[in-house]
């Protein structure tokens, strides 16, 4: 059984319109036109779930976030997992032998429909460490940490809800542990969600 253990640099603009207006009244250079800067992708805060094996020897943290590159533009789910061991009272890194993503889904604000992914939803549905990384199957071997991100959305103001319903992982002793919505751990319970609002 597993339960949770905690839950442009400063422009002196005048300065530059007089130096313009001058050199445009000599005929010598044009005056570019000023780009709008790029809006830049934003992350959200994480919520963070940590569960623990029975024994409380093994430990594995879900974080999950929103990932949004403007809008227009698309939002991800992200869902950062590590797993740890316990030793003479110390938390330490634990190389797992496979960390997965099982059930989990992206629900667009509006009527859009829930965008599923894990690896119950295919072998294409995660990316690997960033947005624009590898295609991943939601599952990782030997690590103890990987961040996945979901398939993608077309950004909108409505917002939008990430959850993890399932997961699971191979310890580095090779033990398996699930995780199941439908099977809560005392006291917290999966699913995992983190929401983005407008």
């Amino acid at each position: 059984m597993l339960h949770s253990r905690f839950s442009m640099p400063r422009i002196h603009s005048l300065r530059v319109v007089r130096l313009a207006a001058a050199a445009l009244a000599v005929g010598i250079v044009s005056v570019p036109l000023l780009s709008t800067p790029a809006v830049a992708a934003t992350t959200t805060p994480r919520s963070c779930e940590y569960f623990n094996t029975g024994d409380d020897l093994r430990e594995l943290s879900i974080c999950v976030s929103m990932w949004e590159s403007g809008i227009p533009g698309q939002a991800r789910v992200k869902v950062d997992m590590h797993t740890y061991r316990f030793a003479n009272g110390a938390k330490l890194d634990s190389v797992s032998q496979s960390i997965s993503i099982n059930g989990a889904h992206l629900t667009p604000g509006g009527t859009d429909p829930d965008v599923p992914f894990g690896t119950s939803s295919g072998t294409n549905t995660c990316r690997l460490s960033s947005p624009s990384g590898p295609v991943s199957s939601c599952s990782i071997p030997n690590t103890a940490t990987v961040t996945f991100y979901s398939t993608a959305v077309t950004a909108k103001s409505f917002g939008y809800t990430g959850c993890v319903a399932e997961a699971s992982w191979r310890d580095d002793l090779g033990n398996a542990h699930f995780l199941d919505m439908n099977h809560p751990s005392h006291p917290d319970t999966m699913s995992v969600c983190h929401s983005l609002n407008h």
